[in-house]
């Protein structure tokens, strides 16, 4: 079953920036929505673009490859790349293992024992 219904992006663009709110979960399934929606987003060239994970529950590599390519083509574009409130555990996980955190301007996760 698909889960693209319970996913959503939503683009905003303010003075010089864009930001992307993002709901539900990334997988190989919505990421190519994502995917669409930060393309959208870095082609009406902004100084800075935020990805707002407030609403995400989880996020898979696909997701990640996602966030990825986004941020080189921002920086490409010469626009800065954040990715703004990635609290969700599942999601912080992701940025854990994979040591990518600091590419998208978080700060250093916590222990994973002290998050229990």
């Amino acid at each position: 079953m698909c889960r693209t219904a319970e996913f959503r992006t939503d683009m905003s663009l303010t003075d010089g920036g864009a930001v992307v709110c993002v709901v539900g979960e990334i997988d190989l399934d919505t990421s190519p929505v994502l995917h669409l929606t930060l393309l959208k987003a870095l082609a009406s060239n902004p100084r800075h673009l935020e990805v707002d994970f407030t609403h995400v529950t989880f996020c898979d590599c696909s997701g990640l490859s996602t966030l990825l390519l986004a941020q080189a083509a921002a920086q490409t574009a010469n626009s800065s790349f954040t990715l703004a409130h990635a609290d969700a555990l599942k999601v912080i996980r992701l940025f854990d293992l994979t040591g990518t955190g600091s590419l998208f301007g978080l700060a250093a996760a916590q222990e994973p024992a002290q998050r229990r």
